[in-house]
Parts: C-alpha cells; sequence; structure tokens
C-alpha cells in the first residue's frame, strides 16, 4: 500500500512538471509574436499614409509568395507622413541661380526658395533623390534620372541629393540631341510643342513605358489626369497647358514619320497605325492569333471619351474591319492584311490631280 501511494505522489509531480513546461513555452511564444507584431505595425504606421492602410494590411503570405509580375513603375507616388526637416534660413538663397545638394524650405525672405515651379536635374550621381514636404506632415520621395519639374508652395521644404535646382523662368527642360522627349516631365506648349507624336519604349528597358498626364506639378494635389502605358509605337496627342511625364520611354513628332513595318506576307503584326500614313485607306482582315484578341479603332489620337468609334475583344475569327483615311487601328494579339478588294477606288479628283 505504501508503494502504490509513493508510485501515485511520483506520477503527480510528473504530470505538474510536464503542463508547468509546456505552459512557459506557449507563454514565450506569445510574447515574442506580440512584440514582433508590435513592431511591424509601428513600421508601417511611420511609413504609410491612412488612405493606404487598409490594403497594406489586407496583403497574405500567398501574395508574398507569388511569382512576381512585371509592371510599369509607378511615377506619382502618394505623399505619406514624414517628420519635417529642420532648414536654416540664415544665409541667402537665389532661386533664379543653380542650387546644389541641400534642404531649402519655400516661402519669403533671403533665405528661403520664391514659391513657383522648379527645374531639377541629375548632376554627377546615378540618380538624384528628391523629397518634398508640404508643411502639413506629409511628404514624398522621388529617385529621378532625367529632368523633372516640381511646384513649390509657401510652406514646402525640398531636400536635393545627387542634383541641383532652379527657378522655371531661368531652365526648363527639353528635347534630346535627337529631337526626342526621353524620360522626364514636360510641361505642353512650354517645354515641349502641343501636338501629334510618336510614344516609344526604350529598347533597353524591363517594362513598358508609362505616359502620366497632369494637370500641375505640385504633387500634394493630386491631379494626375490619365495614365497610358506604351509597348509598341503609339500615337498620342498632346494638349497645351497639361503636362506629361514620360517613364521608361521617349516621345517624338509624328510629322512625316511611318511606324509602319509590313511583314513578309503583307500582314501587319500587332500595334497602332495611322491610316493614309502607315497603311492605305480600305478594307482589311484582322486574323487573331491568341485568344485574347483585341482591336480599336479612333478617330483621333487624344483618347477623349468620344475618340474610341469601335472596338472588340475576346476574337475567335477573322474579322473584316473598314478604315478610313485620319483613323487609326490599334490591336494586339492579332495580325491585319488588306482584303482582295480592300483597296479603296481612287477618286476622279485624285485621278485628275495625278494626270496633271
Amino acid at each position: 500500500m505504501k508503494k502504490l501511494i509513493i508510485s501515485l505522489l511520483a506520477l503527480t509531480l510528473c504530470v505538474c512538471l510536464l503542463f508547468v513546461g509546456c505552459k512557459g513555452k506557449d507563454d514565450a511564444d506569445t510574447t515574442t509574436t506580440t512584440e514582433n507584431t508590435s513592431a511591424a505595425t509601428q513600421a508601417v504606421e511611420t511609413t504609410t499614409d491612412p488612405a493606404t492602410e487598409a490594403s497594406t494590411e489586407e496583403s497574405t503570405s500567398e501574395e508574398s509568395t507569388a511569382a512576381p509580375v512585371t509592371q510599369v513603375p509607378v511615377t506619382n507616388k502618394q505623399p505619406v507622413k514624414v517628420t519635417e526637416p529642420k532648414v536654416e534660413t540664415n544665409k541667402k538663397i537665389d532661386s533664379y541661380s543653380w542650387n546644389a545638394d541641400g534642404t531649402y524650405k519655400c516661402g519669403n525672405g533671403d533665405g528661403y526658395l520664391v514659391p513657383g515651379e522648379y527645374y531639377i536635374v541629375r548632376t554627377g550621381a546615378s540618380v538624384c533623390t528628391v523629397t518634398i514636404t508640404n508643411g502639413k506632415g506629409k511628404g514624398m520621395t522621388r529617385d529621378i534620372e532625367n529632368d523633372t519639374l516640381a511646384t513649390l508652395k509657401n510652406g514646402y521644404t525640398v531636400a536635393i541629393k545627387g542634383g541641383k535646382i532652379i527657378h522655371v523662368s531661368k531652365a526648363t527642360p527639353g528635347a534630346d540631341h535627337n529631337g526626342s522627349y526621353v524620360t522626364g516631365i514636360y510641361k505642353v506648349g512650354r517645354d515641349i510643342p502641343a501636338g501629334e507624336y510618336i510614344a516609344r519604349r526604350n529598347p533597353s528597358a524591363p517594362y513598358a513605358a508609362g505616359l502620366t498626364f497632369r494637370k500641375s506639378t505640385d504633387y500634394f494635389s493630386g491631379e494626375s489626369l490619365d495614365m497610358r502605358t506604351v509597348d509598341a509605337p503609339t500615337y498620342i496627342t498632346l494638349v497645351a497647358g497639361e503636362y506629361v511625364e514620360v517613364a521608361q520611354g521617349s516621345l517624338k513628332p509624328a510629322t512625316n514619320q511611318s511606324i509602319a513595318k509590313e511583314n513578309s506576307d503583307g500582314s501587319y503584326s500587332s500595334g497602332m497605325y495611322k491610316v493614309g500614313v502607315d497603311i492605305a485607306p480600305g478594307k482589311y482582315m484582322l486574323t487573331p492569333l491568341t485568344s485574347n484578341a483585341m482591336y480599336n479603332i479612333y478617330k483621333d489620337s487624344l483618347y477623349n471619351s468620344d475618340s474610341l468609334l469601335k472596338s472588340a475583344t475576346g476574337l475567335k475569327n477573322t474579322v473584316e474591319v473598314k478604315l478610313e483615311k485620319g483613323q487609326y487601328i490599334e490591336f494586339t494579339g492579332a495580325k491585319i492584311t488588306l482584303a482582295v478588294d480592300g483597296l479603296e477606288p481612287e477618286s476622279e479628283e485624285s485621278s485628275a490631280a495625278a494626270n496633271e
């Protein structure tokens, strides 16, 4: 009987020790997880705008293991919460001369940049880092490889690293030596003439080029108008007074240019073509080559709400499209070939003019 009581006491002691050990490990794990979660939350709160916190919290582990997707770079980053930098304002600042690396406040007085639009260029560094804050706890940072523009208002602060800045009344961006407007931002009618251009992707770029259209260069106003991606050469008309920002691509005036490249079988591959310039007016057969073949026909290259004349997606069979002079056709996953009776008969006026 005595041996039985001793055995029961020993068994009870083992069970208690086992329970205490498990509880201690669970408590340690819980504490560690809580600390890590708090640190991660704090990091997000110091770098993320409240408007984007919801999307950040909804991210899952599946997203982090998904295959990477090639995308157009987003050039109009949204401002985030920041700590305003301290700026010395006891030295004289000339807004109309180049000011190199440093942090500058916008306002009134000798120690401030005058309010207005500024031209920022990269100097010796591979990239120029520009940080702008609005004096109300919001800011944004951009790395630029080419020239850019930024509007500074009273209370704004700009920090430049690897570049220099000057008021646009003294310098503005423009075309390169080949007449192309490369990666950067331009005001239409001042830095780049209004009119029709051909947008091209940089051959060395790992992703499509991007065109962003704005009302201003005040990056806290949220006045982006539209954005288009450019993989194949694309026609685009620029309107005076707007801004166009080019990423990983170029713009060149469309005058006396043709982007058509006829294949050996007489067909044209996916792309955009101007009728009467790249291809002749007439009837064409559009043949799908993939399951997501589509086409658009435009009356102009403004891409307004009334620019689109006809559109079709998910084409399964060859379709006939009639194209008139001055129109544009854009298609992907397909090819077009002139129909047998495709060419329009020459008008009497054209024949008379040719005979003269």
